[in-house]
């Protein structure tokens, strides 16, 4: 299906979860199949057709041209030949970015008419304005962060379950297996995060909030697992969580024009844009660097993640829970079947990625598979640390280094 066949008309009129449809949906979605492109130049035409089909009216040319150019610097402006691969994965991810950024600005755009729409009801005294959902200090918005949470907790749930929390010092459980963590975990999302999530959702809680209260959180559960909704949740969720735990990068100061009156003009608008946007990163940073440190505060209950562990935590809410349940459930009935488990471990383990499941079932049942001798010794024989990099990490004695 094409870009023109997907969409028919994304204009004015369109209530913010539209937006989310039209960009997310993963089956006729802009962004999903921007995804898809297998060349450079597909990525190109495609997204130039996006562009073209979001700014149609006359007043946009201007808009859409600036866009245009943007896009054509994200394919162009390294001067990198259009059809390397490398270049490709690169290209996407930024012009993924690009889209993002235009469906969070029609989101707002939508709500803000919504709520100019309500206002003029109030004053024709009308007795149904349209509801305009408040995602923040709200019933809904406490019914969905209790969904949001249940989500990620049912998959650490899978993890710490059986693990011991009652630990000597010295012996502390990695956080990805700590109830302690997960109460860590919950606080800082609930503060920091889910709201951000919750904004990127208001259509999904503008419709939600339009049933019974006592169908809220069913409601937003059966979006969650329905396959649709999780992966435009799933989306969602990345762009929240890395605009709360990453640090966004400062843009270059504009290089002054050697034409005096373009370079007073610039003086005037550009620098001092410019300064203004430095200023606003830089307070954002300061916000995001005070966020991660919670995460990654020492813990006397549980060894903390490192910076390097934002991708893992990220990726928790896209974890399958039956997927885990399963590998975590093989590995144990490989060790205990008997015979050569290390053989049946390999097989089984081949285009897989146990690492987390394999350390999980190692503190559920340290007597089965931690200890000299005992099953996490023989089926790693052979394993090199970069294969498991969680187990080479909280259980070294286990593999080898390299």
């Amino acid at each position: 299906m094409t870009i023109a066949q997907s969409q028919s008309s994304p204009e004015s009129g369109k209530k913010s979860n539209d937006w989310e449809s039209i960009f997310a949906d993963p089956d006729v979605g802009f962004i999903p199949l921007i995804k898809r492109a297998r060349t450079v130049e597909t990525l190109r035409k495609s997204t130039h057709t996006v562009i073209r089909m979001l700014f149609t009216r006359n007043g946009d040319g201007a808009v859409r041209l600036a866009y245009g150019n943007e896009l054509d610097k994200i394919i162009f402006g390294d001067g990198v030949g259009t059809e390397e691969a490398g270049h490709l994965v690169e290209a996407k991810a930024k012009v993924v970015e690009l889209l993002h950024s235009i469906k969070d600005a029609r989101i707002k755009r939508a709500i803000k008419d919504a709520r100019i729409k309500r206002d003029k009801s109030v004053r024709r005294g009308d007795d149904s304005p349209a509801p305009v959902v408040e995602c923040e200090n709200t019933r809904l918005g406490n019914v969905f962060a209790d969904a949001i949470w249940d989500w990620l907790n049912l998959r650490l749930n899978v993890l710490n379950s059986r693990v011991s929390q009652d630990r000597a010092e010295g012996d502390l459980a990695p956080f990805i297996l700590s109830k302690s963590f997960a109460k860590r975990f919950e606080e800082i999302l609930r503060r920091s995060v889910i709201p951000d999530l919750a904004e990127r959702n208001r259509g999904l809680l503008h419709r939600v909030g339009e049933r019974p209260e006592d169908q809220w959180k069913t409601s937003i559960t059966d979006y969650l697992e329905d396959r649709k909704g999780r992966v435009v949740m799933w989306e969602s969720w990345q762009q929240a969580w890395k605009s709360k735990t990453l640090e966004r990068p400062v843009p270059p100061k504009p290089v002054a024009d050697k034409n005096m009156l373009s370079k007073f003009r610039k003086k005037k608008t550009g620098e001092e844009e410019w300064k203004a946007e430095v200023r606003k990163i830089k307070d954002i940073n300061r916000t995001v660097r005070n966020t991660w440190s919670e995460f990654t505060a020492p813990s006397e209950s549980f060894l903390p993640p490192e910076d390097r562990d934002n991708k893992l935590l990220m990726d928790i809410f896209g974890r399958n829970i039956s997927n885990l349940k399963d590998q975590i459930n093989a590995i144990n009935q490989i060790v205990k079947q008997g015979g050569n488990a290390g053989m049946a471990f390999d097989r089984y383990q081949r285009g897989k990625n146990v690492d987390m499941a394999l350390l999980a079932a190692s503190y559920q049942a340290p007597e089965i598979f931690l200890g000299r001798g005992a099953a996490l010794e023989h089926i790693l024989k052979g394993h090199k640390g970069c294969d498991f990099p969680l187990i080479a990490r909280y259980l070294p004695d286990y593999i080898k280094a390299v």
